[in-house]
């Protein structure tokens, strides 16, 4: 046998061998990992179905109740009031009416004292959502009555005109 045909006998050697170990090394790889179906069938049932707890025992309750927030809190941190939900995202006006759009709880109003041709707008006395109400609405400001009662101002001047 010349010298090529013993690289050619050699290289198809190797080749064979090559093909032979990744064969058996994908064997391996698929008898050690159990395959995993990602998308599997589901009915609208499955998708709804409630959940069931793993184990019949109730929960652990904890045996004593945590202490207040105002008991861990030191003294010299200042308690802060809960954020007002709804900011001015803008204004605009029109020689019969002033609109001012106001965001909050994932939703957009528009706020009008005296639109009666806007569809959809909240005046003056009228339910925004969470139990607030749009108290008065002026040139600077609107305010808002919480679901408490207690008056929110929002002012209207940092809006461009």
């Amino acid at each position: 046998m010349n010298r090529a045909g013993m690289i050619h006998a050699t290289a198809v050697a190797m080749v064979a061998a090559l093909l032979t170990m990744r064969v058996a090394g994908a064997a391996e790889m698929s008898a050690e990992r159990p395959r995993v179906d990602l998308f599997q069938a589901q009915s609208p049932a499955s998708l709804v179905a409630e959940h069931k707890p793993s184990s019949t025992e109730p929960p652990s309750l904890p045996l004593e109740p945590p202490e207040p927030a105002s008991a861990t809190l030191p003294a010299d941190i200042p308690q802060t009031k809960p954020a007002m939900p709804f900011d001015v995202s803008g204004e605009w006006r029109e020689p019969d009416r002033h609109v001012i759009v106001l965001e909050g709880m994932g939703r957009m109003f528009l706020l009008c004292g005296r639109c009666g041709g806007l569809r959809d707008a909240v005046r003056p006395g009228q339910a925004l959502a969470g139990g607030y109400r749009v108290k008065s609405i002026d040139d600077a400001d609107v305010v808002l009555a919480g679901p408490d009662g207690r008056p929110h101002r929002l002012p209207i001047d940092r809006h461009p005109h």
